[in-house]
């Protein structure tokens, strides 16, 4: 038996274009003022330590984390209201940026390509974040395809807007946008935007019931 989803309008997408946009924020707040406070206890201590070199990639590493954290939460509150069990929603997210992390820095290749180049940082963040959208959408799509036909597209929605907001964001070739872009507000709206516009085209889908 085929059941009509209710129709979801457009409001939905902007409702989650903004709460993602304000969750990012908090993160990008919270981060901000924990890397100073931290830098400035501990900074000098790290000059020759063996983990100086990978200072950065741990710097994205915190970043990404709460940025899952901080969209996770804000786009539940949103899905809830639609699908039901989807309380893994943020924690699928911070999954995913963790095994992404944890697969950069665990490759002894990736590792040594990543320190020996001058934009390794940018190159490192775009895969990172890449890699993390990617996985984020295979975890939860093992709960979404419960609940929502053709889920399945959701994996390579997450996958293309989590990796078209990282270009924008740490390519060179975006830097005119200037100091909008620096922050990563354009990442997070581009992000936001296309896996928004995905989960209407997907809540729009007739679901299946035996």
């Amino acid at each position: 038996m085929t059941i009509e989803q209710t129709k979801i309008g457009w409001g939905f997408w902007l409702k989650w274009v903004l709460a993602t946009t304000v969750g990012f924020g908090i993160c990008v707040i919270v981060s901000r003022v924990v890397s100073h406070n931290v830098g400035e206890m501990i900074g000098s201590k790290l000059d020759n330590s063996f983990i100086f070199p990978f200072i950065p990639l741990l710097a994205g590493f915190f970043y990404t984390i709460c940025a899952g954290v901080g969209v996770g939460i804000m786009q539940w509150l949103i899905l809830r209201r639609r699908v039901s069990r989807v309380g893994w929603w943020a924690p699928s997210i911070v999954a995913g940026m963790v095994l992404a992390s944890v697969l950069l820095l665990a490759l002894s290749i990736a590792r040594k390509y990543f320190l020996d180049s001058e934009n390794f940082f940018a190159l490192g963040m775009i895969i990172l974040l890449s890699l993390g959208g990617t996985l984020a959408g295979v975890f939860q799509w093992f709960f979404l395809r419960r609940q929502i036909s053709r889920a399945g597209w959701w994996v390579l929605a997450s996958a293309v807007g989590w990796s078209l907001g990282a270009v924008v964001w740490f390519s060179s070739w975006f830097r005119f946008l200037g100091i909008l872009n620096a922050i990563g507000l354009f990442f997070v709206i581009i992000m936001g935007a296309v896996t928004g516009g995905a989960l209407v085209w997907l809540l729009r889908q007739p679901v299946n019931v035996k």
